[in-house]
């Protein structure tokens, strides 16, 4: 049954927005997480008698610290927003608490990590194919704007279609395919990448690979993947012609750079309201929609809910003592496998400049590789 399930979640993780629905009243939500919420409790159901010999250790506790925290501060919060304000941030919450029980859960499951792999192998390598199939069959994708998303052009955005997004996916992939050995593997996800014209994703990718590579003391072979990958970025803006000339084929691009500073200052200005206990987790759609500064369009954009930085959203809607007791609780997952960084590395890295770290699609594929760490010490230093 376990089997069933993880193949589930990989096929939702493969078809990425395809598997997102949007309700009526504008709440939206993946199929994904209807999964793991199904498998958490067959999980439950299925060790119903050791499940109370369980203990919270140290990093349950500190989770349980920040999730009752931001829970007080939903209800303390609770008059300055309408009641969808509220209902949407509770929800958001309550999406959070799913993925940390899940990754709780699934570290003690009784797994079939052979047939694991094997999941994993297909859909590390599905997801790398589908963005190149994208890329040069479906490069223009301007027409999603009608639908709320960016209007991206020649970007390998697959069906996740978040550059972002996808490059959490992919860079997590690669260090998976590295581990493996699978040098097509590594090959077709290193194109991948390279074709998201992705800075933030590039620099994840890079630092994450080079800390990899030097803590396990792989010379030679991190220096030819650097030396290839440069190359390849080099190259990318050729694979079409008329990419060269755009604004988002040039890594010496500063328009996004703008934008981001200017975001920056508004985030601060956002946290500066209440530095100590946070604006309230999830409320900087309301808090933007009451601030002339931000523009209002006609179109409902998704990335509109929160500041761009991953880490600037959770330090201005929890303040000093959110963004402690989260730091609290990184370190004290790193102290229990330090070799868990290395998949949590990419999207953190990433979350300096995209809010990536918490979205289901990401989240789920990390826990996942968490779980296959802590039973088979995948990623342990040679």
């Amino acid at each position: 049954m376990h089997t069933f399930f993880l193949t589930c979640v990989a096929l939702c993780i493969g078809i990425g927005q395809l598997g997102r629905f949007t309700l009526p009243s504008g709440i939206s939500f993946y199929v994904l997480e209807s999964v793991i919420v199904a498998h958490s409790i067959y999980i439950l159901w299925a060790n119903r008698e050791s499940v109370r010999t369980w203990k919270a250790g140290t990093l349950s506790r500190i989770a349980l610290l920040w999730f009752g925290y931001v829970a007080l501060l939903w209800v303390l919060t609770y008059s300055s927003y309408t009641h969808r304000e509220n209902i949407t941030a509770l929800l958001y919450i309550v999406r959070v608490a799913a993925l940390a029980t899940y990754g709780y859960l699934l570290a003690r499951a009784h797994i079939n990590f052979r047939q694991l792999e094997k999941s994993l192998d297909i859909l590390t390598l599905a997801v790398a194919l589908v963005c190149l199939v994208q890329y040069f069959i479906l490069p223009d994708l301007r027409f999603l704007l009608a639908y709320g998303w960016d209007p991206h052009m020649y970007r390998a955005v697959g069906t996740i279609l978040d550059p972002p997004l996808v490059g959490s996916i992919l860079g997590i992939s690669l260090l998976y395919q590295w581990k493996k050995g699978n040098v097509w593997g590594i090959g077709l996800i290193t194109l991948a990448i390279a074709l998201l014209f992705s800075r933030s994703t590039y620099i994840a990718v890079m630092v994450t690979m080079a800390f990899y590579g030097l803590a396990n003391r792989k010379w030679v072979g991190l220096t030819q993947w650097v030396f290839a990958f440069a190359l390849v970025v080099y190259l990318a803006p050729y694979t079409i012609p008329a990419r060269v000339d755009l604004e988002s084929a040039k890594i010496t691009r500063t328009s996004t750079v703008m934008s981001r500073s200017v975001e920056l200052k508004e985030g601060i200005h956002a946290w500066m309201s209440s530095p100590v206990f946070g604006i309230g987790y999830n409320r900087v759609g309301a808090y933007k929609a009451d601030h002339p500064t931000y523009e209002r369009t006609e179109v409902s954009n998704h990335a509109r809910s929160a500041f761009h930085s991953f880490w600037l959203t959770q330090l201005a809607t929890t303040g000093i003592v959110g963004f402690s007791l989260m730091g609290a609780w990184i370190y004290r997952f790193l102290k229990v496998n330090l070799a868990m960084g290395y998949v949590f590395a990419v999207p953190a890295i990433i979350g300096l400049f995209d809010n990536v770290l918490f979205h289901p699609l990401v989240a789920v594929m990390a826990i996942v590789i968490a779980a296959l760490i802590k039973h088979k010490q995948f990623f342990t230093q040679s």
